[in-house]
């Protein structure tokens, strides 16, 4: 254009062409470098920060995670040597009147010991042989408060082999027999179920004891369930406590994952 112009000759012009294509070389890539660079920054502080965020997440989870097992172990800890003093009791009381009846505890007995030790090895069991468990614990139960205490279970076959969480039937069993029969001068009924629901498992424990009047709070037990609910299931699973009636139902609604094996 100088050129052109007559502003300036054709040697000079070509003398200074290199100089004016790389100072526009290098003003062209500053003015698409720049903002490559900070789009560049701005990502690798994103991801940074996700990460961080990931990492935390996980060390919250373990941390709830050994925080869930601890107070089960506490929880197993405070409850086994109090129901296995009572129980033992109540033997010496039959054996004492009754043979037939104390060898039928000692029995039930020895079924729920078993059972019991066998779970406290794993996080996970089949609904069979949770069911097993309560159905033991609620047969010495019975031997103990004799007609105060009347009590059903009820399995499909098909949901047998469904995989629980270890004792958390149980925890609500203890809760129905603590907190709704023996405050009940009548006694009551407990009523232990499971059943299907689309993609979900349904887990029931019913009473028919003293109500929810009878429980001050939701009790460690309780918030041991929901927390290991929640850590194995998410959002998926849930524990619900309400009256129903002349008692109180507890419900738990978890994924169904079965054990071919088992059922």
């Amino acid at each position: 254009m100088s050129y052109v112009s007559g502003d300036k000759s054709l040697d000079l012009v070509l003398e200074k062409l290199p100089r004016m294509l790389a100072l526009g070389s290098i003003g062209a890539s500053i003015l698409v470098g720049a903002p490559m660079i900070v789009i560049g920054a701005f990502r690798n502080r994103h991801y940074e920060s996700l990460t961080r965020q990931l990492q935390l997440e996980a060390e919250r989870e373990r941390m709830a995670r050994e925080l869930s097992e601890s107070q089960l172990r506490l929880l197993r800890a405070q409850i086994e040597p109090h129901f296995l003093f009572n129980t033992l009791g109540a033997v010496q009381q039959l054996a004492e009147k009754d043979a037939p009846r104390a060898a039928e505890l000692t029995a039930s007995l020895i079924t729920f010991l078993r059972a019991s030790l066998t779970d406290m090895r794993s996080e996970q069991v089949t609904l069979g042989a949770e069911f097993r468990l309560v159905e033991a614990y609620l047969a010495i139960m019975q031997a103990r408060l004799g007609g105060r205490l009347r009590y059903s279970v009820s399995l499909p076959e098909a949901l047998a082999g469904a995989r629980v969480p270890s004792m958390i039937l149980l925890t609500l069993a203890e809760n129905a027999i603590k907190h709704g029969i023996e405050p009940a001068l009548r006694g009551g009924e407990v009523e232990v179920s499971a059943h299907a629901s689309g993609e979900a498992v349904v887990l029931r424990v019913r009473d028919t004891g003293a109500g929810m009047g009878a429980m001050p709070g939701a009790g460690v037990g309780l918030e041991n369930v929901k927390r290991r609910l929640q850590l194995a299931h998410g959002s998926a699973a849930s524990l619900t406590v309400e009256d129903h009636g002349d008692g109180v139902l507890a419900e738990i609604v978890l994924p169904a994952e079965v054990n071919e094996r088992a059922a």
